[in-house]
């Protein structure tokens, strides 16, 4: 009992004591036994355990493995050589341009020569560009332009951004080193690069071209660049032979839709008013580009192409205006899915003594078809890298005597 007693003594004696060594080992139980990365200092590298080192692995020469075979070529139409050389390629088109100077000393010609070319999204050959095939082929669009023997040529669907205006420049320079010609392009000035401009291109050597500018009214909006639609462009050009013309590039609304047509039968109605300004200076005026002569699927009733032609050349009796090749001499300008159709037209002014009896000359495909569709599974390359449509060109009739 007395032993008991001095045990339950001592240990309270000891209590608070025995608590200070408990938290003692406790804290150094705490410090000791942390991890290694929290007791290093943060600049102090780690070593890791033998065991964990990595070791890289070793390095093994990549196998070779075959390469695939090339993809084949896109297949498509074998192209159909028919018609002029130079329609047919741009080394053709070189070569044959050199062998018609070899062969012959041209006489100074005394007959103007105008024509009118939609080249089709110039130079991208569409309204994205993705397409590659479909990209004008610069070189060869100069040469065939160079073909034509022309003095001026109304152009449709001429691009200005910077690689517009860039390959204008270039087409251009290599006109100038084909022909010996000062070759000179004015557009429109609508704004917008994704847009497509009208305008001549036109040899300053055999031509005068002044009062370039825009005809506002042939647009059928409120504005000259109203919705994206083209307004005319006009200008006043003197010829070599000292006679004179007023000249005006169109390009109308494109579409088989009510409302394509309409906008179309606005464009002429506003010719009306255009001519009368133009005719208190000039006798000779000369409206030549793509009036998308195609019909309207969606009218009510419906006017086919021919239709439409029909009406057209009606209208052109009370504009005092003629469509040269009327007489059938003009049949297609331009393809579409491998069938022809007629929607570029040369007009001149009926009263003129001198334009009144012209001639008009087809080129490039519809005169290589003769109007006829392409033949299945064949194509021709002038429709892919040059242009869906055709160069056409009018030149007055020598007089008679």
């Amino acid at each position: 009992m007395l032993a008991g007693m001095a045990r339950r003594r001592a240990a309270r004696r000891t209590t608070p004591w025995g608590w200070l060594a408990l938290l003692g080992l406790a804290i150094s139980a705490v410090a000791f036994g942390r991890s290694p990365e929290i007791a290093r200092g943060p600049t102090e590298p780690q070593a890791a355990p033998q065991a964990q080192r990595r070791v890289p692995p070793a390095r093994v020469p990549p196998r070779r493995v075959p390469s695939a075979p090339a993809a084949p070529p896109r297949a498509g139409k074998p192209p159909l050589s028919v018609g002029s050389p130079f329609f047919l390629s741009a080394p053709d088109c070189e070569r044959a341009l050199h062998d018609r100077r070899v062969r012959t000393r041209r006489e100074a010609r005394v007959r103007p020569r105008v024509g009118s070319w939609n080249l089709r999204w110039f130079p991208r050959g569409s309204a994205h560009g993705r397409d590659l095939d479909r990209r004008t082929d610069v070189r060869w669009m100069a040469c065939a332009i160079a073909s034509l023997d022309v003095d001026v040529l109304a152009l449709q669907e001429v691009l200005q951004d910077p690689e517009g205006r860039a390959a204008l420049l270039d087409l251009g320079e290599r006109l100038d080193a084909l022909t010996g010609g000062r070759w000179r392009a004015q557009l429109d000035e609508c704004a917008g690069s994704g847009r497509q401009h009208v305008g001549f291109l036109y040899d300053a050597r055999r031509v005068q071209l002044r009062d370039a500018r825009a005809v506002d009214a042939l647009n059928p909006g409120r504005s000259a660049c109203d919705r994206s639609l083209r307004p005319g462009f006009g200008a006043h050009v003197r010829f070599a032979d000292g006679s004179a013309a007023q000249l005006i590039a169109v390009h109308a609304d494109s579409g088989t839709t009510q409302r394509d047509f309409d906008n179309r039968q606005r464009s002429m109605a506003r010719l009306g008013d255009v001519l009368a300004g133009l005719r208190r200076d000039d006798h000779d005026a000369i409206v030549l580009g793509d009036f998308n002569t195609m019909g309207c699927k969606d009218c009510v009733p419906a006017h086919s192409a021919a239709d439409e032609l029909a009406a057209f050349d009606a209208q052109l009796t009370t504009l005092q205006l003629k469509r040269v090749g009327a007489d059938d001499t003009a049949r297609c300008s331009q393809y579409y899915r491998g069938h022809a159709g007629l929607l570029d037209h040369v007009l001149v002014s009926s009263a003129s003594p001198r334009w009144s009896r012209s001639a008009l000359e087809t080129f490039g495909p519809c005169a290589a078809l003769a109007c006829a569709s392409t033949p299945r599974g064949r194509s021709l390359s002038a429709l892919t890298t040059l242009s869906d449509h055709c160069p056409l060109v009018a030149s007055p009739l020598p007089r008679r005597k």
